[in-house]
């Protein structure tokens, strides 16, 4: 894909990326320190969650890692927006804008930012899954996908089970299916190319999914928020999205084999 294809996206776009990570907020003028958990991440600013509500327009300094072996990244950031709240532990949803666009820090947060993508973007393009989308709108979708691996006997976290499409991208997982009713779908084995969950458009409610690694898996996860952010942004790609899973579904069920009488 051509490099330039991201321009066309405006720069907030093109470089948000899905990402989960604790963040540390710390009010400079007070002292008070508050942890959030990150939501994405883009060139500009961030979407995180707290547990309480942030001030607005309040100038805070943020800090961050995005891998173990990194050095934190530190930068400030004032919020612009603040107050939804989500079911996700009862925390309140803010948007914050990066005011020091400039220096080391950033230019590492920059680094990590282009890399996933394209990381993603690799995947996305090597599935069957989505041979029908463009280039455009697989890179769309790339903003919104979270790239998990799983060490053999690890679960996907708990805060990614509700509203989630699960693509398993290789490797072994167990995994199960909870409807909105409380009923469990059966156990089954899952392998490169399986799809487990389902996107948030059912009237009765979100489903809940439950994956164990039984070897080392990698799987591709479109959260409720990844793809409400579709669907109100890029409404087209987000049926693309749809229209894709449903065609997988219906490729699974056909080849089902029917039950002996």
């Amino acid at each position: 894909m051509d490099q330039g294809l991201l321009n066309t996206l405006g720069r907030r776009s093109a470089q948000r990326i899905c990402l989960r990570a604790d963040v540390g907020i710390l009010d400079e003028a007070t002292g008070e320190r508050t942890l959030g958990r990150l939501r994405d991440l883009s060139a500009t600013g961030t979407c995180l969650t707290t547990p309480t509500v942030l001030p607005m327009g309040k100038p805070l300094r943020l800090a961050f890692e995005f891998a173990a072996t990194e050095q934190p990244i530190r930068l400030h950031a004032e919020v612009s927006w603040t107050g939804r709240t989500t079911a996700v532990r009862a925390s309140v949803l803010s948007g914050m804008r990066f005011l020091d666009l400039a220096g080391p820090d950033f230019a590492r947060m920059r680094e990590f930012i282009d890399a996933k993508l394209w990381e993603v973007q690799r995947f996305v393009c090597a599935l069957d899954l989505f041979a029908d989308l463009n280039d455009l709108e697989k890179l769309l979708l790339s903003t919104v996908l979270l790239d998990r691996e799983l060490k053999p006997g690890e679960s996907l976290e708990d805060e990614l089970s509700e509203g989630t499409l699960l693509i398993v991208r290789s490797g072994t997982l167990t995994g199960h299916e909870q409807l909105p009713d409380g009923r469990a779908l059966h156990r089954k084995a899952l392998h490169a190319g399986d799809l487990l969950g389902a996107l948030p458009i059912d009237a009765s409610g979100p489903t809940r999914v439950t994956v164990r690694a039984t070897t080392d898996a990698a799987l591709l996860v479109v959260p409720i928020d990844g793809f409400e952010y579709l669907r109100t942004r890029h409404p087209e790609t987000a049926f693309k999205l749809l229209s894709a899973w449903t065609l997988a579904l219906r490729d699974q069920l056909m080849t089902v084999e029917p039950a002996e009488e």
